[in-house]
């Protein structure tokens, strides 16, 4: 008979870890909410800034801001990693490094009590991962 090894604490996580973001999918979750966070056309339509809590209940604001705080948690480092392997002055280094200290900001907004707080820390969240996204994507190219 014999017996399955336990492989070492953290060997599973250490693995995931090191696999870079799948920024694409990552960026996608994103467009709906910020779809909805545009400028009408036209005066006589409702406040654009409403459309998001008009579309989305509490619950589903609370999860779609969760998910992306997984997302910027995720991103944080491959975006730090890649930008620290340029000088330190060099625009790009320079503007990731910032947005990742906007980002570790949006993280500390709490959940919101309302629907219109909800909705407003969900787009804020949602435009940090796609500010990420870029980010990680212009590191990358290089």
């Amino acid at each position: 008979m014999s017996h399955a090894t336990a492989s070492p604490p953290g060997t599973a996580e250490a693995e995931h870890s090191a696999l870079p973001p799948d920024v694409r999918a990552i960026r996608l979750s994103t467009i709906l909410l910020l779809s909805m966070d545009t400028a009408t056309a036209t005066p006589a339509d409702e406040d654009p800034r409403d459309a998001v809590r008009r579309h989305f209940s509490g619950p589903e604001l609370a999860e779609l801001a969760t998910g992306y705080r997984t997302h910027i948690e995720t991103l944080i480092p491959a975006v730090q990693a890649r930008a620290e392997l340029l000088p330190s002055r060099h625009p790009n280094r320079v503007s990731a490094m910032l947005c990742i200290g906007v980002a570790r900001d949006q993280l500390r907004l709490g959940p919101g009590d309302s629907d219109a707080i909800r909705s407003a820390v969900a787009t804020k969240l949602a435009r940090s991962v796609q500010s990420l996204c870029r980010h990680y994507d212009r590191l990358v190219s290089r």
